[in-house]
């Protein structure tokens, strides 16, 4: 009988900061949690077992320890363990063992079987609209099926059979989730096709696979995808021969999808692609932003216009002017409205345009270098995030005066830490002044939870945090992905957006997602927000039906007072009408409701519909206020 060998794992260190590529573990001397970062994955023992999986700055057991993985063995393990296994930690040889044994067999499948359960109840007592009944009824076979199999060996027969049953156990867990009718489902794109009958094939497969917005790269290796204007500092892109943005703009409304414009905005020339002569970069080299040894080219070869040169800013805004004015693009997304990332080797912004600026406003009377600890310091940083915040409030203003209904979206440094302290970007500012619509953070890794509702909290109801996902490399695996997206809802964003296209579909995205918080279709919110208000609506309706209600949660008369004020409300938006004061009423109505936990998650739905209102007309309101 061939038995499953176990997984050693050498360990790099003891209770110390985790590095690349390292695997440490942390014991309770070490402290209440690992205190790690988003970039790695940990496994939790207790007593000699695994109870817990995934994520960062993890809990320590009294009774056990975490191990925290980076890098190719993070790769590795995830694929191979699962809670319940036996695990041991040799200290003489510094190896952390897994073992398949048939106690651990049998520990795997009971915490699977019980997990799903707890899974049922909590989804049930937060009325989450999903199939219960189905799901009870699958865990019941599960569970008879494996009650039914001695486990007396580990050999690799019985290791597959029970890791079957973990695997259809954790399933079942993920379909408890809601499966929203309006929200984002994004991806960003760069287009590689050849003509326009292929650009809507294309189109219609990102349909098929759930997608409901595209974000296409505008200007890459120096060429942009749309016609410039004669005499433009930008040059087509010479891989295409038509038009492309107006091919992926009609493609996109054909199949009923947003389509963004994603736009690298300071990032104007690619030294090391072909071409590099026609690009501003090339044509303007006085306008770049300069490092703190004098070097224009960052690392990877991009050249960024310096935000402080105020003549180069204006001949951006015009270029963006010309483009909102002649495509019928739903969003202008700024990509790159920020400095490269800030090191004492490399530190940007040191142009005469800036030293002027800074003077200026702050009257020091020096140069700046690179010098954390000078007097302006800190005023130097807040200068630079102030002449980038200046250009996106100037690309705000032109878009409000130009094309009003185009929305503006930014792409941003993710966590706040790193934007403001990193890349000198403000967008807290951003989103404080109302110049966003929607708010892409870039999370793109595990842990930003905690970051993406503070987003939220600040975005308010003028802007929409749609989260970006990382699905590009090894990072994350499909399943990780696929929980990051069911759990973003939980943190207010009102969808996701994956970079990148190809990574979403070979990473079977559309597949796992499908059987998920993608098993029903979705529209965007705003490419007919009249359709996608009474749409949310209607969701919220089939939940206080089909779920609350037959839970107990709602009384008749209350459900029929729902029914009633979402009727009024989508009269309205059909008669052209704002209908605010519907929602109001709507709001009071879920108020009075006598089980808080209904009236939470009906105010949610309830607060998903108005939203897309809020920012399709830019307004904000005082919760506290309302409540």
């Amino acid at each position: 009988m061939e038995r499953l060998p176990e997984i050693a794992v050498r360990i790099d260190g003891v209770n110390t900061s985790r590095g690349a590529d390292q695997a440490i573990v942390y014991t309770a001397a070490f402290g209440a949690s690992t205190a790690t970062n988003e970039y790695g994955y940990e496994i939790t023992v207790e007593n000699g077992v695994i109870t817990q999986l995934g994520g960062n700055d993890s809990p320590i057991p009294s009774s056990g320890f975490v191990l925290s993985l980076h890098g190719a063995v993070m790769t590795d393990l995830r694929a191979r363990i699962t809670k319940g296994m036996s695990v041991r930690w040799d200290t003489a040889s510094q190896t952390v063992v897994f073992a398949y044994d048939a106690a651990g067999l049998s520990r795997a499948v009971a915490f699977a079987l019980d997990r799903a359960q707890a899974c049922i109840d909590r989804a049930k007592a937060a009325f989450v609209y999903a199939d219960y009944e189905s799901a009870q009824a699958q865990l019941k076979a599960i569970r008879q099926e494996s009650d039914a199999v001695p486990r007396c060996e580990a050999d690799v027969v019985s290791v597959e059979r029970d890791l079957a049953y973990i695997e259809a156990a954790d399933a079942l867990c993920r379909t408890l989730c809601d499966s929203y009718p309006v929200q984002y489902r994004g991806v960003w794109v760069r287009p590689s096709q050849q003509d326009a009958a292929q650009v809507e094939a294309y189109i219609k497969s990102l349909h098929e696979a759930h997608i409901n917005l595209v974000c296409v790269e505008g200007w890459f290796a120096n060429g942009v995808i749309m016609e410039p204007p004669q005499g433009s500092l930008f040059s087509p892109h010479p891989q295409f021969t038509f038009d492309v943005l107006r091919a992926y703009v009609e493609a996109c409304h054909k199949y009923g999808m947003e389509c963004h414009l994603w736009m690298p905005i300071l990032n104007v020339g690619s030294f090391y692609d072909e071409g590099y002569e026609h690009t501003p970069a090339g044509r303007k080299p006085e306008w770049m932003s300069l490092d703190n040894k004098g070097s224009s080219r960052n690392p990877n070869g991009f050249m960024m216009i310096d935000p402080a040169n105020k003549e180069a800013c204006a001949y951006l805004l015009e270029f963006y002017r010309y483009i909102v004015t002649n495509y019928d693009i739903d969003g202008f997304e700024m990509d790159y409205i920020r400095y490269y990332a800030a090191s004492a080797e490399a530190d940007y912004g040191y142009t005469q345009a800036a030293f002027a600026g800074f003077e200026e406003a702050y009257g020091y009377g020096v140069t700046p270098s690179y010098d954390p600890q000078a007097a302006y310091w800190d005023d130097w940083c807040q200068y630079r995030r102030d002449c980038v915040t200046a250009l996106a409030r100037s690309i705000r203003t032109m878009l409000d005066k130009e094309a009003p209904d185009v929305l503006l979206a930014a792409d941003v440094a993710f966590p706040f830490t790193h934007a403001l302290h990193a890349v000198y970007q403000d967008f807290p500012q951003w989103l404080e002044e109302g110049l966003l619509d929607l708010l892409h953070p870039m999370a793109y890794g595990d842990g930003y939870g905690e970051d993406i509702c503070k987003a939220v909290t600040l975005a308010g109801s003028r802007c929409m945090v749609v989260t970006g996902l990382g699905a590009q490399g090894d990072l994350l695996r499909t399943e990780e992905l696929e929980r990051q997206a069911r759990e973003n809802a939980s943190y207010g964003a009102y969808g996701e957006c994956y970079f990148e296209a190809a990574a979403y579909a070979y990473k079977h995205l559309p597949q796992a997602l499908g059987k998920t918080a993608y098993r029903r279709p979705a529209v965007s919110p705003f490419l007919h927000a009249s359709n996608a208000v009474c749409g949310a609506l209607a969701y919220m309706l089939e939940r206080a039906e089909a779920v609350v209600y037959p839970s107990g949660g709602l009384h008749e008369a209350e459900v029929t007072a729902l029914k009633a004020a979402v009727t009024r409300i989508c009269q309205d938006v059909s008669d052209g009408l704002t209908p605010f004061a519907g929602f109001d009423e709507l709001h009071r109505i879920i108020a009075q409701l006598n089980d808080p936990n209904a009236a939470r998650v009906l105010e949610n739905d309830r607060y998903r519909a108005e939203h897309i209102l809020c920012v399709k007309h830019r307004i904000q309101y005082d919760k506290e206020k309302r409540a």
